[in-house]
């Protein structure tokens, strides 16, 4: 079973509406056109010592204003100083323009099991 991570975004200015019932979606790469503003990235610099950096990718869902949710299996072992420091949130809220926030907290789902 997959479980969710849900993060805490910094997004006070960040507001989507995605109950439109007979929306138009333009073709094209997913974001490019701010169709689908609510689906994100998140983006990951981890630094390891005696090695280049890495940049850690991985989808995220804004839910509400200030939450958004990701795969928890992609995120729950990086720690929780490196994803407030060196991450960031990215959606595309209209065309071609990416609006960026910090991620100021997260929390695991009650049921997911980091052994796994």
């Amino acid at each position: 079973m997959k479980h969710f991570l849900l993060f805490y975004v910094i997004s006070d200015v960040l507001q989507f509406g995605c109950d439109k019932s007979n929306a138009v979606l333009n073709e094209g790469n997913v974001g490019e056109n701010g169709a689908l503003p609510w689906l994100g990235v998140l983006r990951v610099h981890v630094h390891i010592t005696g090695k280049d950096p890495r940049i850690g990718l991985t989808g995220i869902l804004l839910v509400k204003a200030n939450y958004a949710i990701s795969n928890a299996d992609d995120v729950a072992k990086i720690p929780k100083y490196i994803l407030r420091s060196d991450s960031k949130a990215m959606f595309i809220a209209t065309n071609n323009t990416p609006w960026y926030c910090g991620v100021k907290d997260l929390m695991l789902h009650p049921e997911y099991d980091r052994q796994i």
